[in-house]
Protein backbone atom coordinates (compact mmCIF):
# COMPACT_ATOMS: atom_id res chain seq x y z
CA UNK A 1 0.00 0.00 0.00
CA UNK A 2 1.52 3.38 -1.33
CA UNK A 3 -0.89 5.78 0.28
CA UNK A 4 -4.58 6.22 0.65
CA UNK A 5 -7.11 9.27 1.64
CA UNK A 6 -9.84 11.49 -0.01
CA UNK A 7 -9.18 12.68 -3.81
CA UNK A 8 -12.15 14.63 -3.77
CA UNK A 9 -14.62 16.42 -1.48
CA UNK A 10 -18.10 18.19 -2.35
CA UNK A 11 -19.06 20.35 0.32
CA UNK A 12 -22.85 22.26 0.99
CA UNK A 13 -22.61 25.17 2.83
CA UNK A 14 -25.15 27.59 4.51
CA UNK A 15 -24.00 30.75 5.17
CA UNK A 16 -25.64 33.85 6.56
CA UNK A 17 -24.03 37.33 5.29
CA UNK A 18 -23.46 40.12 7.08
CA UNK A 19 -23.63 42.31 3.98
CA UNK A 20 -23.35 41.87 0.08
CA UNK A 21 -20.12 43.69 -0.54
CA UNK A 22 -18.88 40.37 -1.52
CA UNK A 23 -21.35 39.76 -3.93
CA UNK A 24 -21.00 43.24 -5.69
CA UNK A 25 -17.31 42.27 -6.09
CA UNK A 26 -18.12 39.71 -7.48
CA UNK A 27 -21.06 41.29 -9.94
CA UNK A 28 -18.24 43.55 -11.15
CA UNK A 29 -15.93 40.47 -11.74
CA UNK A 30 -18.47 38.68 -13.57
CA UNK A 31 -19.75 41.43 -15.92
CA UNK A 32 -15.82 42.04 -16.73
CA UNK A 33 -15.62 37.88 -17.63
CA UNK A 34 -18.98 38.24 -20.09
CA UNK A 35 -17.32 41.44 -21.96
CA UNK A 36 -13.77 39.42 -22.34
CA UNK A 37 -15.95 36.10 -22.74
CA UNK A 38 -13.24 34.42 -20.43
CA UNK A 39 -12.95 33.69 -16.92
CA UNK A 40 -12.29 37.29 -14.76
CA UNK A 41 -9.38 37.75 -11.93
CA UNK A 42 -10.20 38.15 -8.34
CA UNK A 43 -8.56 38.68 -5.34
CA UNK A 44 -9.77 37.80 -1.58
CA UNK A 45 -8.51 39.54 1.41
CA UNK A 46 -8.41 36.11 4.01
CA UNK A 47 -6.88 35.51 7.64
CA UNK A 48 -4.44 33.63 5.61
CA UNK A 49 -3.44 36.26 3.53
CA UNK A 50 -4.44 36.96 0.04
CA UNK A 51 -6.31 34.36 -2.27
CA UNK A 52 -6.59 35.03 -5.93
CA UNK A 53 -9.43 33.18 -8.01
CA UNK A 54 -11.42 33.24 -11.25
CA UNK A 55 -14.80 34.07 -11.93
CA UNK A 56 -17.13 32.51 -14.35
CA UNK A 57 -18.73 34.47 -17.02
CA UNK A 58 -22.33 32.22 -15.41
CA UNK A 59 -23.63 30.83 -13.05
CA UNK A 60 -24.09 27.23 -12.16
CA UNK A 61 -27.05 24.98 -10.00
CA UNK A 62 -28.98 27.91 -9.39
CA UNK A 63 -26.23 29.74 -8.18
CA UNK A 64 -24.98 33.50 -9.40
CA UNK A 65 -21.64 32.94 -9.37
CA UNK A 66 -18.79 30.22 -10.16
CA UNK A 67 -15.50 31.04 -8.41
CA UNK A 68 -12.34 28.81 -8.41
CA UNK A 69 -8.80 28.36 -8.47
CA UNK A 70 -6.41 25.61 -7.56
CA UNK A 71 -7.23 25.08 -4.49
CA UNK A 72 -10.99 25.37 -4.54
CA UNK A 73 -14.05 25.32 -6.46
CA UNK A 74 -17.23 27.70 -5.34
CA UNK A 75 -20.71 28.12 -6.37
CA UNK A 76 -22.48 30.96 -4.51
CA UNK A 77 -25.69 32.21 -4.05
CA UNK A 78 -27.29 35.36 -4.51
CA UNK A 79 -29.07 35.64 -0.64
CA UNK A 80 -27.77 36.71 2.43
CA UNK A 81 -30.06 34.44 4.56
CA UNK A 82 -29.75 30.66 4.87
CA UNK A 83 -32.34 29.36 3.08
CA UNK A 84 -33.10 24.99 2.19
CA UNK A 85 -30.63 25.41 -1.31
CA UNK A 86 -27.36 25.82 -0.16
CA UNK A 87 -25.91 29.13 -0.07
CA UNK A 88 -22.33 27.71 -1.36
CA UNK A 89 -21.24 24.59 -3.15
CA UNK A 90 -17.84 24.40 -2.08
CA UNK A 91 -15.28 21.44 -4.16
CA UNK A 92 -12.12 20.73 -2.27
CA UNK A 93 -9.83 19.73 -5.09
CA UNK A 94 -7.39 16.50 -4.92
CA UNK A 95 -4.03 18.63 -5.17
CA UNK A 96 -5.19 20.60 -1.83
CA UNK A 97 -6.46 17.29 0.21
CA UNK A 98 -3.10 15.45 -0.14
CA UNK A 99 -0.85 18.93 0.54
CA UNK A 100 -2.93 19.54 3.61
CA UNK A 101 -6.15 17.30 4.63
CA UNK A 102 -8.89 17.83 4.29
CA UNK A 103 -9.87 18.74 7.71
CA UNK A 104 -6.98 21.94 7.34
CA UNK A 105 -8.30 22.32 3.91
CA UNK A 106 -12.47 23.16 5.07
CA UNK A 107 -10.95 24.70 8.04
CA UNK A 108 -9.14 27.62 5.42
CA UNK A 109 -12.34 27.95 3.49
CA UNK A 110 -14.05 28.82 6.71
CA UNK A 111 -11.52 31.46 7.64
CA UNK A 112 -11.72 32.43 4.35
CA UNK A 113 -15.50 33.17 4.47
CA UNK A 114 -15.41 34.80 7.45
CA UNK A 115 -12.88 37.26 6.13
CA UNK A 116 -15.63 37.80 3.71
CA UNK A 117 -18.43 38.33 5.99
CA UNK A 118 -20.19 35.20 6.50
CA UNK A 119 -21.05 33.15 9.32
CA UNK A 120 -20.92 29.29 8.08
CA UNK A 121 -23.91 27.85 9.91
CA UNK A 122 -23.55 24.21 8.51
CA UNK A 123 -21.42 21.87 6.02
CA UNK A 124 -22.99 18.94 4.58
CA UNK A 125 -21.25 16.12 2.62
CA UNK A 126 -22.20 16.23 -0.97
CA UNK A 127 -19.90 13.61 -2.78
CA UNK A 128 -16.72 12.02 -1.41
CA UNK A 129 -14.20 9.79 -3.43
CA UNK A 130 -11.98 7.81 -1.34
CA UNK A 131 -8.67 5.78 -2.40
CA UNK A 132 -6.10 3.64 -2.19
CA UNK A 133 -2.94 3.21 -4.40
CA UNK A 134 -1.44 -0.10 -4.03
CA UNK A 135 1.97 -1.32 -5.65
CA UNK A 136 0.43 -4.59 -7.57
CA UNK A 137 3.18 -6.90 -9.91
CA UNK A 138 1.83 -6.47 -13.80
CA UNK A 139 0.90 -10.54 -13.83
CA UNK A 140 -1.72 -9.54 -11.12
CA UNK A 141 -3.23 -6.76 -13.20
CA UNK A 142 -5.36 -8.53 -16.34
CA UNK A 143 -8.76 -8.94 -17.62
CA UNK A 144 -9.69 -11.58 -15.16
CA UNK A 145 -10.10 -9.09 -12.19
CA UNK A 146 -13.78 -8.50 -14.19
CA UNK A 147 -14.15 -12.44 -13.27
CA UNK A 148 -13.25 -11.96 -9.74
CA UNK A 149 -15.50 -9.27 -9.24
CA UNK A 150 -18.16 -9.48 -6.45
CA UNK A 151 -20.27 -6.07 -6.44
CA UNK A 152 -24.31 -4.95 -5.50
CA UNK A 153 -23.46 -3.26 -8.81
CA UNK A 154 -25.10 -4.06 -12.36
CA UNK A 155 -22.30 -1.97 -14.62
CA UNK A 156 -19.09 -3.25 -15.01
CA UNK A 157 -16.90 -2.06 -17.74
CA UNK A 158 -13.46 -2.44 -18.39
CA UNK A 159 -11.47 0.30 -20.48
CA UNK A 160 -8.57 -0.59 -22.79
CA UNK A 161 -6.63 1.85 -25.07
CA UNK A 162 -3.63 0.26 -27.95
CA UNK A 163 -5.41 -3.18 -26.42
CA UNK A 164 -4.02 -2.73 -22.85
CA UNK A 165 -5.89 -2.41 -19.96
CA UNK A 166 -6.16 0.99 -18.57
CA UNK A 167 -8.71 -0.44 -15.95
CA UNK A 168 -12.46 -0.38 -14.70
CA UNK A 169 -15.59 1.22 -13.79
CA UNK A 170 -18.47 -0.02 -11.60
CA UNK A 171 -21.36 0.95 -10.96
CA UNK A 172 -23.02 4.53 -11.32
CA UNK A 173 -25.04 7.03 -10.00
CA UNK A 174 -25.07 7.38 -5.90
CA UNK A 175 -21.82 5.01 -5.81
CA UNK A 176 -19.40 3.58 -8.18
CA UNK A 177 -15.72 2.15 -8.44
CA UNK A 178 -12.69 2.36 -10.33
CA UNK A 179 -9.61 0.62 -10.48
CA UNK A 180 -7.00 2.30 -12.97
CA UNK A 181 -3.29 2.30 -13.42
CA UNK A 182 -2.47 5.86 -11.98
CA UNK A 183 0.78 6.47 -13.64
CA UNK A 184 -0.59 6.28 -17.01
CA UNK A 185 -3.77 8.90 -16.08
CA UNK A 186 -0.61 11.07 -14.94
CA UNK A 187 0.80 11.26 -17.87
CA UNK A 188 -2.14 11.32 -20.17
CA UNK A 189 -4.63 13.42 -18.16
CA UNK A 190 -3.98 14.62 -15.16
CA UNK A 191 -0.30 15.62 -14.91
CA UNK A 192 -0.71 14.93 -11.31
CA UNK A 193 3.17 13.99 -11.05
CA UNK A 194 3.10 15.17 -7.41
CA UNK A 195 1.56 11.60 -6.70
CA UNK A 196 5.07 10.41 -7.00
CA UNK A 197 6.47 12.21 -3.71
CA UNK A 198 3.19 11.33 -1.75
CA UNK A 199 4.38 7.52 -2.57
CA UNK A 200 7.52 8.20 -1.91
CA UNK A 201 8.80 6.84 -5.06
CA UNK A 202 10.76 8.41 -8.25
CA UNK A 203 9.32 5.59 -10.85
CA UNK A 204 6.98 2.67 -11.41
CA UNK A 205 9.64 -0.20 -10.27
CA UNK A 206 9.91 -2.51 -13.15
CA UNK A 207 7.43 -5.14 -13.86
CA UNK A 208 5.28 -3.33 -11.35
CA UNK A 209 1.98 -1.61 -11.81
CA UNK A 210 0.62 0.99 -9.72
CA UNK A 211 -3.47 0.66 -9.50
CA UNK A 212 -5.54 2.85 -8.05
CA UNK A 213 -9.10 1.96 -6.61
CA UNK A 214 -11.55 4.98 -5.83
CA UNK A 215 -14.79 5.05 -4.68
CA UNK A 216 -16.87 7.97 -5.54
CA UNK A 217 -19.80 8.06 -3.27
CA UNK A 218 -22.69 10.72 -3.37
CA UNK A 219 -24.94 12.58 -1.03
CA UNK A 220 -27.98 10.07 -0.48
CA UNK A 221 -25.40 6.92 0.12
CA UNK A 222 -23.32 9.11 2.08
CA UNK A 223 -26.03 10.35 3.81
CA UNK A 224 -27.14 6.36 4.06
CA UNK A 225 -23.92 5.24 5.81
CA UNK A 226 -23.94 8.03 8.59
CA UNK A 227 -22.33 10.85 6.72
CA UNK A 228 -24.00 13.69 7.06
CA UNK A 229 -22.57 16.67 8.39
CA UNK A 230 -18.81 17.36 7.65
CA UNK A 231 -17.84 17.23 11.39
CA UNK A 232 -18.97 13.11 11.30
CA UNK A 233 -16.42 13.04 8.42
CA UNK A 234 -13.44 11.48 10.75
CA UNK A 235 -15.35 8.95 12.40
CA UNK A 236 -17.74 7.89 9.56
CA UNK A 237 -14.44 6.81 7.39
CA UNK A 238 -13.20 3.69 8.12
CA UNK A 239 -16.81 2.30 8.16
CA UNK A 240 -17.59 3.66 4.66
CA UNK A 241 -14.29 2.40 3.14
CA UNK A 242 -15.29 -1.01 5.02
CA UNK A 243 -18.64 -0.68 3.24
CA UNK A 244 -16.97 -0.12 -0.01
CA UNK A 245 -14.56 -3.21 0.52
CA UNK A 246 -16.31 -5.72 1.70
CA UNK A 247 -20.39 -5.61 1.34
CA UNK A 248 -20.38 -3.62 -1.86
CA UNK A 249 -17.50 -4.46 -3.77
CA UNK A 250 -14.74 -7.74 -3.33
CA UNK A 251 -12.35 -8.99 -5.61
CA UNK A 252 -12.08 -12.96 -5.44
CA UNK A 253 -10.47 -15.24 -7.30
CA UNK A 254 -13.63 -17.03 -8.93
CA UNK A 255 -16.89 -15.23 -8.13
CA UNK A 256 -19.03 -17.86 -10.15
CA UNK A 257 -17.92 -19.86 -6.66
CA UNK A 258 -20.81 -20.23 -3.91
CA UNK A 259 -19.83 -17.23 -1.71
CA UNK A 260 -18.82 -19.59 1.25
CA UNK A 261 -16.05 -20.80 -1.20
CA UNK A 262 -14.78 -17.27 -2.05
CA UNK A 263 -11.46 -16.93 -1.63
CA UNK A 264 -9.85 -13.64 -1.90
CA UNK A 265 -7.42 -12.11 -4.67
CA UNK A 266 -4.00 -11.54 -2.50
CA UNK A 267 -3.90 -7.54 -3.03
CA UNK A 268 -8.01 -7.26 -2.34
CA UNK A 269 -6.93 -7.48 1.78
CA UNK A 270 -4.50 -4.84 0.97
CA UNK A 271 -6.91 -2.40 -0.32
CA UNK A 272 -9.31 -3.47 2.18
CA UNK A 273 -6.99 -2.33 4.90
CA UNK A 274 -5.28 0.28 3.51
CA UNK A 275 -7.51 3.26 4.03
CA UNK A 276 -5.98 5.51 6.72
CA UNK A 277 -9.11 6.93 8.36
CA UNK A 278 -7.34 10.41 8.70
CA UNK A 279 -5.40 11.67 5.98
CA UNK A 280 -1.95 13.68 6.71
CA UNK A 281 -0.86 16.05 5.06
CA UNK A 282 2.43 16.14 2.15
CA UNK A 283 4.47 19.30 2.57
CA UNK A 284 5.98 18.97 -1.13
CA UNK A 285 2.87 18.84 -2.60
CA UNK A 286 2.48 22.04 -3.89
CA UNK A 287 6.15 22.61 -4.62
CA UNK A 288 5.86 19.22 -7.22
CA UNK A 289 2.43 20.54 -8.69
CA UNK A 290 4.26 24.22 -9.67
CA UNK A 291 7.16 22.86 -11.15
CA UNK A 292 4.42 20.28 -13.18
CA UNK A 293 2.67 23.51 -14.40
CA UNK A 294 5.89 25.53 -14.92
CA UNK A 295 7.21 22.67 -17.46
CA UNK A 296 4.30 22.27 -19.35
CA UNK A 297 4.16 26.11 -19.52
CA UNK A 298 7.82 26.46 -20.33
CA UNK A 299 7.59 24.17 -23.15
CA UNK A 300 4.43 25.53 -24.47
CA UNK A 301 5.70 28.77 -24.80
CA UNK A 302 8.48 27.24 -26.63
CA UNK A 303 6.50 25.50 -28.76
CA UNK A 304 4.49 28.95 -29.86
CA UNK A 305 7.60 30.91 -30.02
CA UNK A 306 9.47 28.58 -32.43
CA UNK A 307 6.76 29.12 -34.39
CA UNK A 308 6.55 32.89 -34.25
CA UNK A 309 10.26 32.11 -35.16
CA UNK A 310 9.82 30.19 -38.16
CA UNK A 311 7.28 32.84 -39.62
CA UNK A 312 9.89 35.63 -38.90
CA UNK A 313 13.04 34.10 -40.72
CA UNK A 314 10.82 33.32 -43.84
CA UNK A 315 13.18 31.13 -45.96
CA UNK A 316 13.93 27.59 -44.99
CA UNK A 317 16.60 26.96 -42.73
CA UNK A 318 19.21 24.04 -44.05
CA UNK A 319 20.52 21.32 -41.35
CA UNK A 320 23.59 22.89 -41.02
CA UNK A 321 22.30 26.76 -41.38
CA UNK A 322 22.22 28.30 -37.58
CA UNK A 323 19.04 30.03 -36.09
CA UNK A 324 19.70 33.68 -36.04
CA UNK A 325 20.11 34.92 -32.48
CA UNK A 326 18.67 38.32 -33.13
CA UNK A 327 15.10 37.04 -34.71
CA UNK A 328 15.50 34.71 -31.63
CA UNK A 329 15.71 37.44 -29.02
CA UNK A 330 13.23 39.61 -30.73
CA UNK A 331 10.83 36.92 -31.23
CA UNK A 332 9.05 37.91 -27.73
CA UNK A 333 9.10 41.39 -28.45
CA UNK A 334 7.42 41.02 -31.76
CA UNK A 335 4.74 38.67 -30.42
CA UNK A 336 3.55 41.35 -27.79
CA UNK A 337 3.15 43.63 -31.02
CA UNK A 338 2.02 41.52 -33.44
CA UNK A 339 -0.92 40.89 -30.79
CA UNK A 340 -1.60 44.45 -30.47
CA UNK A 341 -0.94 44.37 -26.30
CA UNK A 342 -0.22 47.50 -24.20
CA UNK A 343 1.54 46.92 -20.91
CA UNK A 344 -1.97 47.90 -19.58
CA UNK A 345 -2.98 44.43 -21.78
CA UNK A 346 -0.11 42.17 -21.00
CA UNK A 347 -0.75 42.99 -16.93
CA UNK A 348 -4.47 42.33 -17.44
CA UNK A 349 -3.54 38.92 -18.83
CA UNK A 350 -0.78 38.09 -16.81
CA UNK A 351 -3.33 38.67 -13.86
CA UNK A 352 -5.76 36.26 -15.25
CA UNK A 353 -3.41 33.85 -15.53
CA UNK A 354 -1.66 34.27 -11.85
CA UNK A 355 -5.41 33.74 -10.59
CA UNK A 356 -5.64 30.42 -12.77
CA UNK A 357 -2.06 29.32 -11.59
CA UNK A 358 -2.39 30.58 -8.06
CA UNK A 359 -1.22 28.69 -4.96
CA UNK A 360 -0.91 29.66 -1.04
CA UNK A 361 2.20 30.70 -0.51
CA UNK A 362 4.18 32.07 2.83
CA UNK A 363 4.85 35.89 3.85
CA UNK A 364 8.75 35.36 2.58
CA UNK A 365 6.97 34.32 -1.00
CA UNK A 366 8.23 30.68 -0.19
CA UNK A 367 5.18 28.18 -1.42
CA UNK A 368 3.58 27.14 1.73
CA UNK A 369 4.08 24.16 2.89
CA UNK A 370 1.34 23.65 5.31
CA UNK A 371 2.50 24.74 8.95
CA UNK A 372 1.61 28.77 8.32
CA UNK A 373 -1.82 27.75 8.49
CA UNK A 374 -1.86 25.28 11.38
CA UNK A 375 -3.68 26.04 14.40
Amino acid sequence: MLAGGLDRLDLSLSVRWQSGTWFEELTKAKEQAKGANEPAPITVETADGPCAFVVSPAGADGHEWVVRNRHYGLSVGNWLEPKQRPSMSLQVRSETLWHVGALEAVARSVRMIESLGGEVECIKVSRLDLCVDILLHESHWRRDVEDGLVTRARDINPHTQHRQLTGFSIGKNQIMARFYDKPVEIARQSRKSWMFDVWGIDAVPADHRIIRVEFQLRRERVKGLGLDRFGQLHDRLPGIWAYCTQRWLRVVEDASVHHTQEELRPWWPVVRDGFPGAQGSEPVVVDRAVNTDREIVARQALGCLASLVALEIGVPLGPDDPLPIMVLRDALRKAVKIACWNDSELSDRVRSKQAKLWRHRSSDGALDDGRVFSG
